[in-house]
């Protein structure tokens, strides 16, 4: 055992001394053909977890390149949205909240989560409506998401339930936070 000790210092091929480290113990031949089948057994699986690596490794890349490419095309898109169009739409509902019902406050947040839908399907955003591409955005993509989905719910609110009172102060918070999103992605000043 000194010998191969010895010669592990002296450059000898490692795996001509772990032959000499087992060599000491009896295999039975049966064994000899096992090690073999294990040893092409270890090696697919080898394989294949490489491959299911390289794999994921793959989905994750197109993932991460699939929201970076979204990102940019949302952005790209809101430059190109006709804001002298948008603003005089957003000065139209602005002027309701300055009148002092309660029919013209809930049209004036119908109207601003209309306008707001219409940008973000604009955009790119995919869904049939607004919460739905609510839902597909993330807050990397619209920072004011949250105040939107807080603004979105009173207008369903307001839709859903004609019996429902709607506070001056609710609605102006209401539209304080789309105005959010349209100064965000600057289609007002």
């Amino acid at each position: 055992m000194s010998d191969a000790i010895y010669n592990i210092f002296n450059g000898q091929d490692p795996a001509l001394f772990m032959g000499q480290i087992f060599s000491f113990i009896p295999v039975p031949e049966w064994l000899n053909g096992f090690i073999s089948v294990y040893k092409i057994f270890a090696a697919i699986f080898s394989i294949a977890a490489f491959l299911a690596i390289v794999w994921v490794i793959i989905r994750l890349n197109r993932l991460i390149f699939s929201t970076y490419m979204q990102n940019i095309t949302a952005s790209f898109s809101a430059e190109t949205l006709p804001a002298d169009k948008i603003s005089k739409q957003w000065a139209k509902i602005k002027y309701r909240i300055d009148r002092n019902t309660e029919a013209e406050w809930k049209l004036a947040v119908i109207e601003a989560d209309k306008l707001v839908d219409d940008i973000l399907k604009k955009m790119g955003y995919p869904g049939e409506d607004i919460a739905e591409r609510l839902k597909t955005a993330t807050p990397e993509q619209i920072q004011s998401l949250n105040l939107l989905r807080e603004a979105h719910k009173l207008r369903d609110t307001v839709v859903h339930d004609p019996e429902f009172y709607a506070s001056e102060l609710e609605i102006k918070n209401a539209i304080d936070y789309y105005e959010t999103f349209l100064r965000e992605v600057q289609v007002i000043d």
